[in-house]
């Protein structure tokens, strides 16, 4: 079993498990990341490519960061 931490998100704790993306752990505590401005629904950040910069947010000390992909950026 993995080992799990609690993070601050917002104000409120996030758990994750270790070795999940911020991406994994955000959308454990919250049904989405964000509403498209297209009007085409509510969005979750996992096209995997980068592409959509869904997984894209601003972390506490004022980076912007994708949190989407293993290995970039936001695999902390």
């Amino acid at each position: 079993m993995r080992s799990r931490s609690s993070e601050p998100l917002d104000g409120d704790a996030v758990e994750a498990a270790e070795g999940d993306t911020l991406l994994v752990a955000l959308l454990t505590a919250r049904d989405a990341l964000r509403d498209s401005e297209f009007g085409d629904g509510r969005r979750a950040g996992f096209c995997l490519m980068g592409a959509c910069q869904d997984c894209w947010v601003w972390i506490a000390q004022g980076e912007r960061v994708m949190i989407g992909m293993p290995g970039i950026h936001g695999d902390r």
